[in-house]
């Protein structure tokens, strides 16, 4: 549910972004990985946890893993902070 959610946030809160990781949730888990056009997602990532706290990894794009310890509102804000960081 948390990464469904999550998909269906970043592609309408930053239509530009492309998923690496398939929308339908039966053919994807727990992990999201995105890219951001113009963007090095290494870039992406340092300034995720640097500047909002938001640990994610450049494992083939953004590579973001919601767990049972997020809930939307994390969700939402991290989908904040990576449109901020998309412009």
């Amino acid at each position: 549910q948390l990464c469904t959610y999550l998909k269906t946030q970043i592609k309408t809160a930053i239509p530009q972004a492309t998923f690496v990781t398939p929308h339908a949730a039966e053919f994807s888990g727990g992990v999201v990985i995105i890219n951001l056009p113009g963007k090095e997602a290494r870039e992406i990532t340092e300034k995720l946890y640097s500047s909002f706290g938001v640990a994610t990894a450049a494992a083939g794009g953004i590579r973001l893993s919601p767990h049972i310890y997020n809930n939307l509102k994390d969700i939402d804000y991290a989908v904040k902070a990576l449109g901020t960081l998309s412009r």
